[in-house]
């Protein structure tokens, strides 16, 4: 089989540095898949971007029960108590929201998703921000067999026992591998240099099938550095994305990139 990666930058909607480099990323054909935060400030601004040409911005929700920083903050959309901690923001940590009942969190993601439906969103596929329901993720693939989405499964992470029996009787479409590094990649993601060295590292060893790279692309602005302590990774993300070495690697390595929509045409099932 040949080697194929989606690219999918997460946390679209999280902020307008966020969304712009989403955008470029999306208009000079980087990637081809991203993940809306619904509940975050520039939702409807990510909303406009893929209205604008819906068949060049292809996206699907970033289920979200979590709000980790500091001073930058968002709740649900049900005003859920058991998931909100004394700002009235959705919990800090995973091990937080993982305390709150599945329905509770269910339910807030249904909402979240049938938010991106009303924008009028094709929704190509479910991921979840900071794995909040890993102890019942076949909840979520429920979802996505119901709609014939895409899901991206932790497979070499501490998947569920539930959650992969549920895989071997419904055809969900998923990933092979995510983020993939063969074990052997040390880097402080904080140099740009050690970044893009981690990235070709990846891209030179990926197996054959359909590999899932998860990102975090968001410009260099007084703004993003403002909302997240992690926006180095972010921005340097976005400059390995946008750089030559990403392209020149990629034609070396003969890898295609796709988004969640492919998976199901390349397995023959479409």
């Amino acid at each position: 089989m040949a080697r194929y990666l989606i690219v999918n930058a997460d946390d679209f909607g999280m902020c307008h540095s966020a969304n712009l480099a989403v955008k470029n990323l999306f208009e000079s054909k980087r990637i081809k898949s991203t993940t809306i935060i619904t509940v975050a400030p520039w939702a409807k601004e990510a909303v406009k971007m893929i209205k604008e040409d819906p068949k060049l911005i292809r996206a699907g929700v970033h289920i979200t029960h979590t709000s980790e920083w500091d001073t930058y903050r968002w709740r649900g959309f049900l005003d859920i108590k058991e998931l909100q901690d004394s700002d009235r923001c959705f919990f800090k940590t995973t091990d937080e929201a993982l305390k709150v009942d599945i329905d509770l969190r269910i339910k807030e993601a249904k909402a979240q998703i049938q938010w991106a439906i009303d924008q009028g969103i094709e929704i190509t596929h479910l991921d979840n921000h900071m794995r909040t329901c890993m102890d019942h993720e076949e909840e979520l693939l429920k979802i996505c067999y119901e709609h014939n989405w895409g899901y991206r499964i932790h497979a070499q992470d501490g998947v569920s026992d539930k959650a992969l029996e549920y895989l071997k009787d419904h055809d969900v479409s998923v990933p092979d591998y995510l983020n993939y590094t063969d074990g052997k990649v040390v880097s402080d993601n904080m140099t740009y240099e050690s970044h893009a060295a981690m990235y070709k590292h990846m891209l030179h060893v990926m197996p054959e099938g359909i590999n899932e790279w998860f990102s975090h692309p968001a410009l260099e602005t007084d703004e993003l550095k403002a909302i997240a302590p992690d926006w180095r990774i972010r921005v340097n993300d976005y400059r390995f994305l946008m750089s030559d070495e990403f392209i020149e690697t990629l034609k070396e390595e003969n890898i295609q990139l796709i988004g969640y929509e492919d998976i199901a045409i390349i397995r023959g099932k479409r």
